[in-house]
């Protein structure tokens, strides 16, 4: 690479404070909190829990904890260092994911300043990505399987064990690797310049993408790997509701438009000299990301090297000198930076507890034995809270749902909306289900048939949630 300082790329430097900047991003996601959750019990028991833990609607159904070496992993660096430590993490992960792209666009050509403009660029357009969740090692599993394919030979055999660690990091994800290998074998037929020599190794990439596709099985849940995505993406409401899984809105996401935009529009113009297997590979990962935004960071990552390397023969071109663009990448990453900073999206480590029901859950947590006692405490909660209750109640506490989809299965999330709609079948649900506790937000059905509900004693309201109780559930002077 260009511009050396002792041995050492300015580019990576650039990129090493890019990474810095965005794995600081305060802690917001939901799901880490049932990761943690999931960590704890693993810990404590020295063992997979076999039966879901933490919920009363589903505490007799079997729970595959296909994402049991993320959730212990979390969950100890968590004991050891905080919110500090998941930071660090976020941080080390996502210099490594743009490290192997700039290492893949250098490769394909790309000046080094340039490959680190775009990779900066990527990183902003990610950064909702970038977060204490399975899909962070999944990135950086996809960049460095891109790199292992490109250099051909022996290297993409490094697939089968990072394969095996994958499926235990972040379950069906690792079904990305066969599917890559054969993505990538694809554009390699579709090349005139390799075809040949693709052609008589198409036999050695066959067995690849088997030994890939048996490496997934290394998990907890074994072949059902296979299955759980096709299950979870069957689910309509589920896909519906579920705002990762909806597909990117200009409103919301206009960063990925534009970067997929730009993209398009630079690999158009220089399209003859693209690698057909990067064209391929990254038009499947482009067209998953349309569908859903959850995969908008592997058509980033997926387009990097393409981009930039296109980028290169336009700036080239218009003879745009190196100063300039080292220039030009230094201060557009800044700019980045200084924007999602602005808008509290980097550089501040802690957790956004406006989005949770913090002192709500706090307040419930300190109750004693003032609610059901004697037994579990049933709470329902919103879907997306029920992760937070988990982590921070003691556990006796039992949620009605969380973001374990997989666990609880359509007509459970089903269920959960109609009471939380207060459908016609909500009576009769709120009956069979029997919640102690509600906590929601303002504005919901459920939140008007509580009020009207002379069974139902509103005990605590802040600017996040309000919480109801069942007053056969309470202790008379509790809710005094």
């Amino acid at each position: 690479m260009n511009g050396r300082p002792g041995g050492v790329s300015r580019p990576v430097i650039l990129l090493l404070g890019v990474a810095a900047g965005f794995g600081t991003a305060p802690l917001w996601d939901f799901d880490v909190w049932f990761h943690l959750a999931c960590g704890r019990a693993i810990a404590a028991a020295h063992a997979l829990p076999a039966r879901d833990l933490f919920s009363f609607t589903a505490a007799d159904r079997p729970w595959d904890t296909h994402e049991w070496l993320f959730a212990a992993g979390l969950y100890l660096l968590h004991r050891a260092a905080g919110v500090a430590g998941l930071a660090a993490l976020k941080t080390v992960v996502l210099a490594a994911t743009l490290w192997l792209m700039l290492r893949r666009a250098v490769r394909n050509s790309a000046d080094p300043w340039i490959a680190a403009a775009a990779c900066a660029a990527a990183a902003f357009t990610m950064r909702w990505l970038v977060v204490e969740r399975p899909q962070l090692l999944t990135g950086a599993f996809v960049a460095g399987a891109l790199l292992l394919l490109e250099r051909g030979g022996w290297w993409p055999w490094l697939l089968a064990p990072l394969t095996v660690l994958e499926a235990n990091v972040h379950g069906g994800a690792a079904l990305l690797a066969p599917f890559v290998t054969i993505l990538w074998s694809l554009g390699e037929l579709a090349d005139p310049r390799r075809r040949a020599a693709a052609g008589a190794g198409l036999g050695g990439r066959a067995l690849l993408a088997a030994v890939l596709a048996a490496a997934v099985c290394c998990n907890p849940a074994g072949g059902r790997l296979f299955v759980y995505p096709w299950t979870t993406m069957a689910d309509r409401l589920y896909m519906a509701n579920v705002r990762e899984w909806t597909p990117p809105s200009w409103e919301e996401t206009p960063a990925s438009f534009v970067f997929l935009a730009a993209t398009l529009a630079a690999i158009a113009v220089t399209i003859r000299r693209r690698n057909p297997s990067d064209l391929v590979t990254a038009g499947a990962f482009v067209a998953l990301s349309l569908a859903s935004r959850r995969h908008v960071g592997l058509a980033v990552i997926a387009l990097v090297p393409p981009f930039a390397a296109a980028a290169t023969e336009l700036a080239a071109r218009a003879a745009v000198p190196p100063l300039v663009r080292g220039a030009a990448a230094t201060a557009g990453a800044g700019l980045l930076l200084a924007l999602a900073a602005w808008r509290g999206e980097a550089l501040r480590v802690g957790v956004r507890a406006d989005l949770y029901p913090a002192e709500a859950v706090a307040a419930l947590g300190g109750s004693g034995r003032g609610l059901a006692p004697g037994r579990d405490v049933r709470l329902y909660a919103l879907h997306r809270w029920g992760g937070y209750a988990s982590w921070h109640l003691p556990a006796r506490w039992k949620v009605f749902i969380d973001g374990r989809q997989l666990v609880y299965g359509p007509e459970l999330f089903a269920d959960y909306s109609r009471i939380l709609e207060d459908a016609p079948e909500a009576p009769a649900l709120l009956a069979r289900y029997a919640p102690d506790v509600f906590v929601i937000e303002y504005g919901t059905g459920l939140g008007r048939r509580l009020a009207a509900d002379p069974a139902s004693a509103l005990v605590r309201w802040d600017d996040r949630c309000l919480v109801y109780v069942r007053r056969s559930a309470a202790d008379p002077a509790w809710l005094r």
